[in-house]
């Protein structure tokens, strides 16, 4: 039996389509992020790499996106997916950081670019909503 169309589900169940859209797309950023090798010497270097590879793999999205007034995001795709670049860090801090982005409404779900292997111990799924950590190869330069 073939799946139903695109059109059939988004018309039926919206929620359902929007939960797929955000789910194929944090499938395509964990691809780029794990395909790239960076060369960095800080966050806002590492941020630069990933806007290239991210911009590279048409996948579009906005820089350094205001959520609320104390929030804000390093990456928002068009569907909502934020990503929040990380090189330094604790993962309680981390925590602290991440865990309200995912209660708001803007957000339909998380990528969480790190680049130490103890900050990746995050559930698949926080506020109901998609969850992946990426940790990112590549080196200071």
């Amino acid at each position: 039996m073939r799946p139903p169309p695109e059109d059939l589900i988004r018309a039926l169940a919206p929620e359902l389509f929007a939960e797929r859209r955000t789910l194929l797309t944090i499938e395509n950023i964990e691809r780029t992020l794990t395909a790239h090798s960076f060369l960095w010497t800080n966050e806002d270097e590492l941020q630069n790499g990933i806007g290239i590879a991210l911009h590279n793999e048409g996948i579009p999205f906005e820089r350094e996106v205001r959520l609320n007034a104390r929030d804000r995001i390093d990456f928002m795709t068009e569907d909502g997916v934020g990503i929040e670049v990380k090189i330094a860090g604790t993962l309680p801090e981390l925590t602290r950081q991440t865990h309200p982005y995912l209660g708001l409404d803007q957000l339909s779900g998380l990528v969480v670019a790190v680049t130490q292997s103890r900050l990746t111990r995050f559930p698949p799924m926080m506020c109901g909503k998609p969850l992946r950590v990426v940790r990112i190869r590549g080196s200071l330069s």
